[in-house]
């Protein structure tokens, strides 16, 4: 089933014997969920992710668990916790375990594909104008205060991240602003950007892989914000188009500019202590693109109308 280059790349990310286990679970759901024709996604992440077919749905994709963080036990809960309109099909689950199969998007096309940003960003408000639907606080999602405090906490004080931390510590008091105004609290995606929207076979997109996370609905639009220029720099005319994609939410939402420009600054800052956890010696020059990466967002912020 796996080619020796894939064994290779399976061992030396999720450790020697992981592979022993995922055979074991295959045989398995074969019986018990009717799976067949695995194909290994070639996408090292926190699980091994399997296209396969299912006897009772068809093209399915099997999610097994990784070995680290439970994200897939949350994964399964959000998707049960966000509008199934929107977002794909839960077929089984085992918790235990942590393991689950999915509907397959077809054909899949990321909207990220989408050339004109200013048709991926209409596609992306309809869908955050549905995925929603408020629910009562289940303890085992974290907050996004949690992700910030977590995020602080696991930052050491070295030298060269200095200038990561203080963005992130401006950001949980940002953070703490938007809390104030008095949002309304949902259960939110938490990594809503252009590769978790797929083109379905109707035409439309579908939403994938959400961590789940509370808070208000506003943090789910800057991840979207984030990835547009995450990737491509941040030139002027880079700076002209966010600037724009935030009025386009604004102007259809009931946030500020003001509002949504804070939103992306802390989730850039967010973003980039991620990437610096638990590294002990940083390239300073990634070092460096993260701290040019959240500069970028706090002049945006900066620049942008005060709250409404």
């Amino acid at each position: 089933m796996f080619k020796e280059d894939q064994i290779k790349a399976i061992d030396n990310h999720f450790g020697q014997g992981y592979l022993d286990q995922v055979k074991d679970k295959l045989e398995t759901y074969e019986n018990q969920w009717h799976l067949s024709h695995f194909e290994w996604i070639p996408w090292c992440s926190a699980n091994l992710v399997l296209k396969c077919l299912s006897r009772d749905h068809g093209a399915s994709v099997l999610k097994l668990h990784g070995g680290f963080d439970n994200y897939l036990g949350l994964e399964a809960k959000a998707l049960s916790h966000l509008n199934d309109q929107v977002v794909c099909k839960v077929y089984h689950t085992n918790m235990n375990k942590g393991d689950m199969v999915i509907e397959r998007v077809e054909p899949g096309t990321v909207l990220r594909q989408e050339p004109s940003y200013e048709k991926r960003a209409r596609v992306f408000l309809d869908l955050y104008k549905a995925i929603h639907l408020g629910h009562d606080i289940m303890p085992e999602f974290p907050s996004y205060m949690d992700w910030l405090r977590r995020a602080e906490s696991r930052m050491d004080r070295q030298v060269l991240k200095a200038g990561v931390h203080k963005y992130l510590l401006e950001a949980i008091d940002c953070y703490q602003m938007i809390l104030d105004q008095g949002h309304r609290i949902f259960l939110l995606h938490g990594d809503f950007h252009h590769d978790n929207i797929l083109k379905n076979k109707q035409g439309g997109y579908t939403v994938i892989d959400p961590k789940g996370v509370y808070g208000p609905r506003l943090m789910d639009l800057p991840r979207y914000i984030l990835n547009e220029y995450l990737f491509d720099g941040f030139d002027q005319a880079m700076y002209d188009r966010v600037v724009h994609i935030i009025k386009i939410f604004s102007a259809d939402l009931t946030y500020s500019q003001k509002e949504i420009g804070t939103s992306l600054f802390i989730e850039t800052a967010l973003m980039a202590a991620w990437c610096l956890e638990g590294v002990e010696m940083p390239d300073p020059q990634e070092v460096k693109r993260l701290e040019n990466t959240v500069a970028f967002s706090k002049k945006i912020m900066d620049d942008l109308v005060d709250f409404n």
